[in-house]
């Protein structure tokens, strides 16, 4: 049977697929080319995945050279994490700067011992006077609210600016005639709105008897109760 019989596309694969042989010899040398080409094109995919993970690898080896690979993965990790809390920290205290207004259930607190300070004290007539160091916008908020506070409860409150430089953020300054019961007791009422295990007192003889000084310093932060720490 010659080609000429064969002048037909359609003639001749009739007549390929009635010839097994032909058939396999035909279908497999497609089949290969296809399987090659796809072996070519993961084997150029996996080459360039390894230089991208080569080209990470090699900054983690500069960070930790001492380390062995799995080692310095590990590092890295955990130093990111601390680095993770450390900006979680950050922001969080950038917030705080925020001013926050008294919980008015502190405020009602508050008011109530200062009303208690006055009864128990009848005769002192205490006055307070709150110094800020070049205060922010935020701290002279919270300081006009204290001021607004202790003269509601009659107690005469004003603030003024001060140069003073310290080494505590707080502390209050009193005449030693005055009763040191009385100054535990502010102190205590003070603790409402501070959130300080400790405010120090300092004496001061050339003080009026009845002016109690409160140096509220430094860069105070505020709770979502608007109370103060540092």
């Amino acid at each position: 049977m010659g080609l000429s019989d064969f002048d037909n596309f359609q003639k001749w694969l009739s007549w390929v697929e009635k010839k097994p042989l032909y058939k396999i010899w035909l279908v497999l040398p497609i089949i290969f080319s296809i399987v090659i080409g796809l072996v070519i094109r993961q084997n150029i995919d996996l080459k360039s995945k390894l230089e991208n993970m080569k080209n990470e690898i090699i900054p983690i080896k500069e960070l930790y050279p001492k380390l062995e690979l799995s080692a310095a993965v590990a590092k890295l990790v955990e130093d990111y994490q601390v680095l993770e809390g450390v900006v979680a920290e950050f922001r969080q205290k950038e917030e705080q700067k925020n001013f926050t207004p008294l919980a008015l259930s502190h405020q009602k607190e508050l008011t109530a011992a200062l009303g208690e300070l006055v009864q128990k004290y009848p005769d002192v007539n205490l006055t307070f006077r709150i110094y800020c160091v070049k205060p922010s916008a935020d701290q002279f908020k919270k300081v006009n609210e204290l001021v607004n506070l202790f003269n509601d409860a009659n107690i005469p409150t004003e603030y003024r600016n001060t140069v003073m430089s310290a080494t505590t953020n707080l502390f209050l300054v009193y005449n030693p005639e005055l009763n040191k019961e009385l100054i535990n007791d502010v102190v205590r009422i003070l603790k409402i709105v501070f959130l300080i295990d400790e405010i120090p007192v300092k004496v001061d003889d050339d003080k009026d008897d009845r002016l109690l000084e409160l140096y509220f310093l430094g860069d105070p932060l505020f709770d979502n109760e608007g109370r103060i720490f540092y």
